[in-house]
């Protein structure tokens, strides 16, 4: 009996191959300059690249099993924290852009009751962004606004993503 329950069944295999390929899959979608960094064999690479140059359906279907079966010689736990890593950086990067447009906004409407708490929030005061400040409010020119407005933002997202990098290394 023991014999019987150490083997794995026809089900059992089944569902982990196509585990395996739903790895293999998330790696198509994966752009080349990122998918460098993975430890994949090189036909296992080779398929992944291939699989994004095909367009039709039923070839796609096929290389995808292809990358299920080459998976199956891959350890999938180095892949996985691999995706898990480029998730949460995509997550941590949308967060950010998040908070950079509701800053603008705040700063934009708020003036300086909101220059003040992002200074503090900071922890230094961005004379640049008080400059931008005042030229939004003298120019009169629609474009000019807009330009203003990006810079603002981009000063913003900077700040924002040093201040990130500074609280992971804490």
């Amino acid at each position: 009996m023991s014999e019987n329950s150490s083997k794995k069944s026809k089900t059992m295999k089944k569902l982990e191959h196509h585990q395996l390929q739903k790895i293999g899959e998330s790696l198509i979608d994966i752009p080349d300059y990122n998918l460098v960094n993975f430890e994949l064999n090189e036909e296992l690479f080779e398929a992944v690249t291939l699989a994004k140059k095909i367009k039709a359906h039923g070839a796609l279907r096929r290389q995808k099993q292809l990358i299920g079966k080459l998976m199956k010689h891959q350890d999938p736990e180095p892949i996985l924290n691999q995706i898990n890593i480029l998730n949460n950086d995509s997550r941590v990067e949308k967060e950010i852009l998040k908070k950079a447009e509701k800053w603008r906004e705040d700063l934009l409407s708020k003036k300086n009751d909101a220059l003040d708490r992002y200074n503090g929030l900071t922890g230094i005061e961005n004379k640049t962004i008080t400059d931008l400040l005042h030229q939004l409010e003298s120019a009169n020119q629609a474009q000019k606004l807009v330009h203003l407005k990006r810079q603002l933002f981009k000063i913003i997202h900077k700040d924002l993503v040093i201040l990130s990098k500074k609280n992971m290394g804490n």
